[in-house]
């Protein structure tokens, strides 16, 4: 996020676009691995290691 700060306010041409570009990066990174956790660690078994107790009880 600071790099795209620093593209706005450089005064380059396009850089509102260059910015806005950023953001969308940053959400969509954001929204991609925050939806793909949990599935992740499942895979992994990370419940064992965390002492999760299991689904069926």
């Amino acid at each position: 996020m600071a790099y795209g700060l620093l593209v706005l306010h450089s005064g380059i041409p396009n850089a509102v676009e260059v910015y806005e570009l950023v953001v969308v990066c940053i959400a969509l990174s954001i929204v991609a691995h925050s939806s793909t956790d949990v599935p992740v660690a499942r895979l992994f078994d990370v419940e064992d290691i965390a002492g999760v107790p299991d689904r069926d009880g």
